[in-house]
């Protein structure tokens, strides 16, 4: 067996972890790892005589001059990591050390499947150069939006920046392109009529205690994403259904579903709810009771019983609804499910409440989140707050008009 990778990592503890990579007989990459000392000058020194032993032992000499080019040492021989090699090794350890979801990760790697490897995964990770970057990112912004690009462009970008921080490389190429532009898109939310025209087909189709009809009052009434409106469970829900708390959310990776902690630390967050939604919830709540007795505390409230409802398939079954009711946006688009979550973002604007409290209530990470995405005025907005102007500078001022 021959390694043809190795390098350092510091765990939790402060020691350093020596990794050497090999490929199995199936070609697939794998590693196998040792601890070593809190210095990282022994630890090189350990890891070179680590796998040397690993290796042939017939082979010392040659093995021991490799070893040091393995690890970072100039040569003109030294066996190169390639691109795809090094995307995979930084998306794997950012999962494993608990720095990206595992529906991110998998999202992260199927963006690179598609628009990384193809074109430049086999390139030696210390060939790839700025103008062979650009010419990448170009090239795929032929064929995906800018803000579809931005994914692997930033997958990349941070698997340079991890191998610079390793010592691999001097530089990142990718410090000095262009990125995919920023697009800021066009949020879709649902006018009024379309928002009774979709509570009716609901309650129509689902019937009002169903757990979909209940997912879609979650997202209109309290800007749940479609993960948290699946992964809320019984003991999120106050007695009195007027409070609820957003502890969870169901992710999605390519093997399935799993329950997952909210998208960042803001996302965990508890709140009161509105009438329409506290309604909404008692009804659902009387239909998942058993023999009168209420619906245990870990028991999902858009599932059935201990299981959770797919957001794929609520997604999919909303948009089906839409498509038969004519339930359509405000661009004339049939709606999807994220544009509740924007419709009660954009009917909170316009009622007044505050950027920051708007941000709480959304589980956003910082309010300039809110202010970029959901806080464009429009011609209403504007009269009315020409209106509340008018009335501070006649408090504070005494004006009159003219």
């Amino acid at each position: 067996m021959h390694y043809t990778r190795g390098f350092l990592r510091k765990s939790s503890s402060g020691k350093f972890v020596g990794v050497l990579k090999y490929k199995d007989p199936t070609n697939q990459w794998r590693q196998v790892t040792k601890t070593f000392t809190s210095d990282r000058d022994i630890s090189e020194k350990m890891l070179v005589e680590w796998y040397v032993l690993m290796e042939d032992k017939g082979q010392n000499n040659e093995m021991r001059s490799s070893a040091f080019e393995f690890l970072g040492e100039p040569s003109s021989e030294r066996n190169s990591i390639s691109i795809e090699e090094a995307v995979r090794e930084c998306l794997d350890t950012q999962l494993a050390r608990g720095r990206i979801e595992r529906s991110t990760h998998d999202t992260q790697l199927a963006y690179a499947e598609r628009c990384i490897f193809p074109e430049i995964g086999s390139t030696p990770l210390e060939r790839l150069t700025s103008a062979d970057a650009q010419a990448w990112i170009d090239r795929m912004c032929l064929s995906i939006s800018p803000g579809s690009a931005r994914i692997p462009y930033s997958t990349l970008r941070k698997t340079f920046d991890r191998a610079v921080r390793s010592g691999m490389l001097p530089s990142n190429p990718l410090a000095s392109v262009d990125p995919p532009t920023r697009v800021r898109p066009s949020r879709a939310y649902l006018p009024p009529s379309s928002v009774e025209l979709l509570e009716n087909a609901a309650a129509e189709c689902w019937g009002p205690a169903h757990a979909f009809t209940c997912a879609v009052k979650l997202a209109l009434y309290a800007g749940l994403r479609v993960g948290e409106c699946c992964g809320l469970r019984w003991r999120d829900v106050s007695a009195p259904a007027d409070r609820l708390r957003v502890t969870a959310s169901i992710g999605r990776t390519t093997e399935g579903c799993y329950v997952k902690s909210p998208k960042n630390p803001s996302s965990a967050r508890e709140f009161p709810v509105v009438a329409p939604l506290s309604a909404a919830l008692l009804k659902r709540r009387a239909v998942a009771s058993f023999a009168g007795e209420p619906p245990d505390g870990a028991w999902f409230v858009c599932g059935e019983g201990e299981g959770f409802s797919n957001p794929r398939m609520l997604s999919g079954a909303f948009s089906q609804l839409c498509d038969r009711a004519g339930v359509t946006d405000n661009n004339g688009r049939r709606a999807t499910f994220h544009a509740l979550r924007h419709t009660f973002a954009t009917e909170a604007v316009r009622g007044g409440v505050d950027v920051r409290t708007l941000a709480d209530l959304m589980g956003h990470a910082g309010a300039d989140v809110t202010l970029n995405v959901y806080a464009a005025s429009g011609e209403d907005a504007k009269i009315a707050a020409a209106a509340r102007l008018e009335g501070a500078f006649e408090r504070v001022w005494g004006l009159r008009p003219a």
